[in-house]
């Protein structure tokens, strides 16, 4: 019995090894996604505020949070140095899956799991917040 509560405190450490050099960069990711996230809402309610149609200002809002997002992963989150196009063009294609990814989270968590379609939105955005971190990092800042 010993034996296997060894196992699993080994088995923890390593786990806990491959994690944690990861760690400070997933934290400067949320960091810079709630920067964009800040960029994209403030931008919608000054423009609300401006008087605009609030389906033209979501939409703007939407281009402010999207470009926020990119250049603050690039420089802040991942540090990338390449050409910044090319890690544009990647950045456009992997918003495009998760989008689609998203989406048909969201599906089949109201249609399939029952669950409530503005409880539902939170998860699905949770799970793109997870897989987002390792597809930018593997796919599109490097």
């Amino acid at each position: 019995m010993n034996a296997n509560r060894g196992e699993y405190r080994n088995m923890g450490i390593r786990m806990i090894s491959k994690i944690s050099p990861h760690a400070k960069q997933f934290a400067l990711y949320i960091f810079s996604g709630g920067l964009a996230f800040v960029a994209d809402y403030g931008s919608y309610l000054l423009m609300l505020q401006a008087g605009m149609w609030y389906v033209t200002a979501n939409l703007w809002a939407n281009v402010i949070g999207f470009f926020a997002t990119f250049f603050l992963h690039k420089f802040i989150t991942f540090r990338t140095e390449g050409d910044p196009f090319n890690h544009f063009l990647r950045y456009c294609v992997m918003t495009a899956i998760s989008v689609a990814g998203q989406t048909a989270v969201l599906y089949a968590l109201v249609e399939f799991g029952n669950i409530g379609e503005e409880f539902a939105k939170i998860i699905s955005m949770g799970i793109v917040i997870l897989w987002n971190f390792f597809l930018y990092k593997c796919f599109v800042y490097v």
